[in-house]
């Protein structure tokens, strides 16, 4: 593999670059004139080059409101050719939309994490919230921006109602389909039931 090529007949010694940080390599020379090339050199000893900050920002980053003071950020974990060195995790900056500058930051210490959640926020309030990976030489760009509110109160008690009207209705019509079959079975060609709900009849 060619990893560098250089016009300098009369040098001693090369600058090697285009390298990828905190990789190893090993080299051999191969000089070339205009009838051809010569047999590579003997392999130098192996030898990596230095870290250098992560290249890139964490893909895939969303936000989720869970309840009417946290919320839930999730991105993709970075690819390993692109911490550059020894990965530590990453740093999620986040305000209220209203304000110009992110002045809050959050360190997730583990470079395979994937998501954090935020608590002790205002309710009904716009976040935005942005993620960088972080190695022990550097910070990675931001990723683009994700915004989310949180949940305002009077809404997460009527989506719990719901939910318990949801299975309320579900078991009602369970019962309402066996009678129907047992109906279907006897000699009875109607019924009258009464359902029972707390504090009502009907």
């Amino acid at each position: 593999m060619t990893v560098f090529e250089t016009s300098q007949p009369d040098a001693t010694s090369l600058l090697v670059t285009g390298l990828r940080p905190y990789t190893q390599y090993t080299l051999r020379l191969i000089a070339e004139n205009i009838a051809g090339r010569s047999a590579p050199s003997q392999p130098t000893r192996t030898f990596q080059t230095i870290q250098a900050p992560p290249s890139g920002a964490p893909p895939e980053v969303t936000v989720r409101a869970v309840n009417e003071t946290a919320i839930r950020v999730r991105w993709k974990p970075l690819v390993p050719e692109f911490w550059n060195g020894e990965g530590k995790g990453y740093r999620i900056q986040y305000k209220p939309s209203t304000e110009p500058e992110f002045t809050r930051t959050q360190e997730v210490n583990n470079e395979n994490a994937n998501s954090y959640t935020f608590g002790g926020l205002e309710e009904w309030t716009e976040y935005n919230v942005r993620v960088a990976a972080f190695n022990k030489v550097g910070t990675s760009a931001y990723s683009d921006v994700a915004t989310e509110r949180t949940i305002e109160s009077g809404e997460c008690h009527k989506s719990q109602h719901d939910a318990r009207l949801s299975e309320r209705r579900k078991f009602l019509n369970l019962q309402h389909n066996k009678l129907q079959s047992l109906c279907r079975m006897c000699s009875h060609t109607s019924w009258c039931f009464q359902f029972r709900t707390k504090g009502r009849r009907t």
